[in-house]
């Protein structure tokens, strides 16, 4: 590795994505504590990031960080600076700066999750990826703490279509579940709105931020959902829960300790880049209810 005296992160997908990034910051911030860090990724995810040492860069840190993708040479305001850039498959630019080290996250021959190959690719740059990173995130921002015995956060949603179990079924699911004593509650997140899903019979919530996301699932008893990023934030807290997989490969993307349902299909997963182009996804329409069920029979 370059040396520098800055080091600036970056990573610029959505919340599952950088989930799968932060073992990798861990990592990297207690085994080099000499060297000052910088987050230049989504300012929403500093709420991660800044409890492990990582500043938020000046502002012209960051525009000369986002140049870079077009940037015939090298900014000269990050002449100091080694920029560790992390993403899935394509970097911000072909060109090869000397100040910039790309981690892909997605191998096209392998099914193993983005953070063991960000692990793989540290391990060669000297940085011990056998770190117990999961009892540190518990150890930063909590564990489930069980306050709400009753309530059940179901998550609908998810960043591509074509990963959701029809709005319907998860319905049926919270109406067997108010019969059971349950409270469910559905969880619109920004990508539902735009969507305009929603469901009339159960109670509604719009986090305004992340913040109160992670602090509404850590009093739940446990969560439901279609593969996304809250589902991952949910198992870092040792929140039980029940995912929903289709195209997407649960070994890859499957959240720590989750309860997975999925239909053994010979065709799925289709991918292993990340991209879904499926146009008839019945491997998750066709997941019948009572398979969803029998997963959180598994947990109450």
């Amino acid at each position: 590795m370059r040396e520098c005296s800055n080091i600036i992160l970056v990573h610029k997908g959505a919340l599952g994505d950088f989930l799968q990034v932060w073992p990798s910051l861990y990592a990297l911030t207690t085994q080099l504590p000499d060297k000052q860090f910088y987050w230049a990724g989504k300012m929403s995810y500093t709420l991660w990031t800044s409890p492990l040492g990582i500043d938020t860069p000046a502002p012209y840190l960051r525009k000369s960080v986002d140049r870079i993708y077009s940037a015939e040479y090298w900014p000269r305001e990050l002449n100091d600076c080694l920029l560790l850039w992390f993403g899935l498959h394509k970097p911000p630019t072909e060109r090869d700066f000397e100040n910039l080290l790309f981690f892909y996250g997605i191998e096209e021959d392998s099914y193993q999750p983005p953070r063991d190959i960000y692990a793989r690719q540290l391990s060669k740059l000297g940085i011990d990826h056998r770190v117990n990173w999961l009892q540190a995130w518990l150890n930063l921002f909590g564990r489930y703490k069980d306050n709400n015995p009753e309530q059940v956060l179901i998550f609908p949603g998810s960043g591509n279509l074509n990963r959701c179990w029809p709005l319907v079924k998860f319905e049926n699911v919270a109406k067997r579940l108010s019969d059971k004593g349950f409270d469910p509650i559905f969880v619109i997140g920004p990508a539902e709105l735009e969507r305009n899903l929603q469901t009339h019979n159960f109670r509604q919530i719009y986090p305004d931020n992340l913040f109160e996301l992670q602090e509404t699932i850590l009093e739940s008893r446990m969560v439901i959902g279609n593969d996304s990023g809250p589902l991952h934030l949910a198992a870092y807290m040792d929140v039980p829960q029940v995912t929903v997989f289709g195209p997407a490969s649960s070994r890859q993307w499957g959240p720590p300790g989750a309860h997975i349902v999925k239909m053994p299909m010979s065709c799925s997963p289709c991918s292993k880049v990340g991209r879904i182009g499926c146009s008839d996804p019945v491997c998750v329409r066709q997941i019948p209810e009572e398979m969803v069920m029998r997963k959180i029979e598994m947990i109450v």
